[in-house]
């Protein structure tokens, strides 16, 4: 029943293992969007269509540091799960890793 309440709902979204969270508790300004787009596009092309959470969280940390210490991101799956949140339409979200869509 919990996992129905959740894919119905737009406002929440898994944070880790067995872990939910409301998406108002995030802060992320539109520049934050196209900034993370602009992260996992580039993962996409230099690793031939596959970005794991890892390399995700490791480049929100290097490019966008205040993002990811405002909404409390601390290890790759709460990346992945945010990610998988903004860009579901757009890209392929499967156990950890990103991948473009067909």
């Amino acid at each position: 029943m919990l996992i129905m309440s959740f894919v119905n709902d737009d406002r929440l979204l898994q944070w880790d293992y067995n872990y939910f969270a409301c998406t108002g508790i995030l802060q992320i300004s539109q520049d934050e969007v196209e900034g993370i787009d602009s992260i996992i596009s580039e993962l996409l092309a230099r690793y031939h269509g596959y970005a794991s959470d890892k390399m995700i969280l490791k480049c929100l940390k290097q490019e966008m540091p205040y993002f990811v210490e405002s909404n409390h991101i601390t290890v790759g799956l709460n990346a992945f799960y945010v990610c998988s949140k903004l860009f579901g339409e757009k890209y392929d979200f499967k156990k950890t890793s990103c991948m473009h869509k067909g």
